[in-house]
């Protein structure tokens, strides 16, 4: 015995590698201190893991937000290539009203 109180070393040693390794303390004789610090990182790394998931999720909303816009950029810019094309005096109003059904559809 050549450690504090009668405990040898090599336990002590023992239970702090069991933490450092991560390896789960069975019940609260392995040590108090050693089991609710082993609970803590536990809370800590679930925390982690749901936080992670959260920005997998919010990345997927973003994704999806970017294909929208890109989307409606299309539209717009297919609005502003009809309506060039109706300024045109050459169409007839037959035509006009093609052009502006196809904007309607687009909005």
């Amino acid at each position: 015995m050549d450690g504090i109180s009668g405990v040898s070393y090599s336990s002590y040693s023992s239970t702090y590698s069991q933490i450092a390794s991560g390896s789960k303390l069975q019940s609260a004789s392995d040590g108090a201190s050693e089991l609710a610090i082993v609970e803590e990182e536990n809370v800590q790394v679930t925390g982690y893991e749901v936080g992670s998931d959260n920005m997998a999720s919010a990345v997927d909303a973003l994704n999806i937000s970017d294909t929208a816009l890109g989307a409606i950029g299309d539209y717009l810019q297919r609005i502003r290539e009809l309506a060039v094309e109706a300024s045109n005096d050459l169409l007839s109003d037959s035509d006009k009203e093609s052009i502006q059904a196809e904007i309607d559809e687009l909005k």
